[in-house]
């Protein structure tokens, strides 16, 4: 029986009960209807944090496909990038700004060499390799694309976003991942403003492979990279990732089957 329920009861028999105990249950239906909406209200702020760049990004992707059905106006790539630019900084806000109390972020072995370096990681498999490969990928894609590349991009293939997105979020959950919730001990220290993440081959395999199987494999179990970050994963040893980008930006095409993309997959959930 609800709350309201057992309060109107009580109160028919208010006549024969004192008023103290008639207090007390007054405090009862007030708080009850407190908890309730507390309750309430904390499921619907869970759920809408699961679902908030969900929704976000279909919302871009519908705007992206509109585009990649017309030829685009210098007007059209302006709108699609700002509205690029606000999923992302909303990303950055919620991960790196709120979370972890930053205002960026840089990759470090616990050694001090620069990252990446493939000497750095021991790389066991095949499985291994692709998903530090992606991180690698990934990681310079996001530090090094700029305004200049994106507009490049969207004016050729506007979808060519939507999969970048996919991609960052999953990156800045790596960045901002409480260690403990996957077995694994500190891998980041704050410098001033600046979070210094540890991206060795254990942290890689234990936090950001996961996250890659639930956000990026939960549906079919195999995910195409971005062009993008396909192009600066094949050539990021041979390369400066810069050039990579300039270099992709300027052969992009509108081709959602693309055979050159990467693939991630394994062979089962670890």
């Amino acid at each position: 029986m609800g709350c309201e329920n057992w309060y109107n009861l009580i109160l028919k028999a208010r006549d024969i009960v004192p008023n103290s105990v008639l207090g007390i249950v007054v405090r009862m239906k007030h708080l009850c209807r407190i908890t309730f909406f507390l309750v309430a209200f904390c499921v619907t702020v869970a759920h809408s944090e699961t679902t908030e760049f969900s929704a976000k990004l279909t919302e871009f992707s519908n705007l992206a496909k509109g585009f990649s059905k017309k030829n685009i106006t210098p007007e059209d790539v302006e709108t699609l990038l700002a509205a690029f630019k606000s999923i992302l900084e909303a990303m950055k806000q919620k991960y790196i700004l709120d979370k972890s109390q930053v205002t960026s972020f840089i990759f470090r072995y616990p050694n001090q060499k620069e990252f990446p370096d493939l000497s750095e990681h021991n790389i066991q498999n095949k499985y291994d390799e692709q998903i530090i490969k992606f991180t690698i990928a990934t990681y310079l894609v996001f530090i090094n694309l700029d305004d200049d590349i994106l507009r490049k991009i969207i004016a050729k293939s506007p979808l060519e976003l939507v999969s970048l997105l996919q991609e960052f979020d999953v990156l800045l959950q790596f960045v901002s991942a409480d260690p403990k919730e996957f077995g694994h001990g500190v891998f980041s220290e704050k410098n001033g403003n600046q979070l210094v993440v540890f991206a060795t081959t254990e942290a890689i395999l234990r936090i950001m492979r996961v996250i890659v199987i639930k956000e990026l494999l939960a549906q079919g179990g195999v995910y195409k990279l971005s062009r993008t970050t396909t192009a600066v994963l094949k050539d990021f040893q041979n390369k400066k990732p810069a050039d990579i980008l300039n270099d992709v930006s300027e052969t992009m095409k509108r081709n959602t089957a693309d055979d050159s993309r990467i693939a991630i997959f394994f062979p089962e959930k670890p």
